[in-house]
C-alpha cells in the first residue's frame, strides 16, 4: 500500500502553515503534536456568534449569522476536542439550540432566512430551503440530536422530544436519504450516550444508503459525490469493514492526487457565482480538506515515518 512520503507530508503541513485557516492550523497541533486544546478552543470561539450559535465554519455559507450546519460542525469539533458538557462554549451552543428550534418544522434549520445577503454556494440560494433539504429532518436535525445526548445538552425536554420524533419519523419512512444526510448519520454514530434504539435506527439507514451512494470507480473520485473515505475516515468507523478495500484504494488515489503545493483541493466550485469571492473560499476548503486528508492518512497508517 502506498505511503505519503515525509516530504509530501511536510508539504501539506507547510500549506496549512502558509495558507490554512487559523482554526485548522491549531487543530493540526492538537491532532498531530499533542498540543493542549486551549488555542483551538479560542479559535473556535471566533466562529461563535453572540447568540451562541456558529457561523462561517461551513465555508459555502459566508453569512455572519448562526447556522445549523456550522453549529453542527462546531459541535463535532467540540466532541473531538473532548470539551466537557459544562464548558462555556458548549453551554452557550445549547442555549442557542434551545431557542432556535423551529417548532413548526419540528427541526433545526440548516440555515436561516437572510443568508442570501452574503456570498454563498448556489445550492444555498433561494427561499424554501426546507423543500430542498428534506425539511431539515435529518440534515442537520439528526446530527444535532446526537450532540444533545453526547453533551447532555441543557435544552427544554419538549425540544428534545420533538426533534427525536421528527428524526425517527424521517428515518422510518421509505424516502431515500441523500449523501449529506448519510454523513450526518455517520457523524452522529461517533457520539457517546446515544440511546441504543437510535444507534440501531441510524445504522439501519446508513448501511444501505452507503452501499447505494458510495462511488466505487476511481474515475469518479475527482468529481463531486460520496467517496469511500467519507464513510470510513478511520478503521474504527462501523462501515469500515464493508468498504475496507475501497477505502484503501482511495487512500492510494489521494496520495497521488495531492497538489504540488501540498494541499488537497475541493472537487466542486460555485459554478461562477460570486467569482470575486470563490478564490478565497477555495483556499478555505483546501485548508479544511488538507487537514481532513492528513488525519485520514494518519488514522489508516499511511504516513511514512
Amino acid at each position: 500500500m502506498k505511503q505519503l512520503s515525509r516530504s509530501r507530508f511536510e508539504a501539506a503541513v507547510s500549506f496549512l502553515d502558509k495558507h490554512g485557516r487559523d482554526l485548522d492550523k491549531v487543530l493540526y497541533t492538537v491532532f498531530f503534536q499533542g498540543a493542549e486544546t486551549d488555542r483551538a478552543e479560542f479559535e473556535l470561539t471566533r466562529y461563535q456568534r453572540d447568540n451562541g450559535g456558529f457561523g462561517l465554519i461551513e465555508p459555502d455559507i459566508q453569512a455572519r449569522l448562526s447556522t445549523g450546519v456550522s453549529t453542527a460542525a462546531a459541535l463535532e469539533l467540540m466532541r473531538e476536542l473532548d470539551l466537557s458538557e459544562d464548558h462555556p462554549i458548549v453551554t452557550a451552543t445549547f442555549e442557542w439550540l434551545g431557542r432556535s428550534f423551529d417548532r413548526g418544522l419540528g427541526a433545526w434549520r440548516a440555515a436561516p432566512a437572510g443568508i442570501w445577503a452574503w456570498p454563498h454556494a448556489p445550492w444555498w440560494a433561494g427561499e424554501k430551503l426546507e423543500e430542498r433539504f428534506g425539511g431539515f429532518r435529518i440534515n442537520p436535525t439528526a446530527e444535532l440530536l446526537a450532540y444533545v445526548y453526547h453533551f447532555r445538552g441543557d435544552i427544554p425536554m419538549s425540544v428534545v422530544e420533538a426533534a427525536q420524533a421528527t428524526v425517527v419519523e424521517a428515518l422510518r419512512s421509505d424516502r431515500e436519504i441523500d449523501m449529506h444526510e448519510l454523513l450526518c448519520l455517520l457523524r452522529s454514530l461517533r457520539c457517546s450516550r446515544f440511546p441504543d434504539e437510535l444507534v440501531e435506527l441510524y445504522r439501519s439507514r446508513a448501511g444501505p444508503a452507503a452501499e447505494r451512494l458510495v462511488q466505487t470507480e476511481p474515475t469518479a473520485w475527482t468529481g463531486y459525490g460520496l467517496k469511500p473515505l467519507q464513510v470510513a475516515p478511520t478503521p474504527q468507523d462501523f462501515l469500515y469493514p464493508k468498504f475496507k478495500d475501497l477505502v484503501n484504494a482511495q487512500l492510494n488515489f489521494e496520495i497521488k492526487r495531492q497538489d504540488a503545493d501540498g494541499s488537497w483541493a475541493p472537487t466542486w466550485d460555485w459554478g461562477g457565482l460570486y467569482p470575486e469571492t470563490w478564490p478565497a473560499i477555495e483556499y478555505q476548503w483546501k485548508s479544511v480538506l488538507t487537514l481532513q486528508m492528513l488525519r485520514a492518512l494518519d488514522a489508516h497508517g499511511r504516513i511514512a515515518s
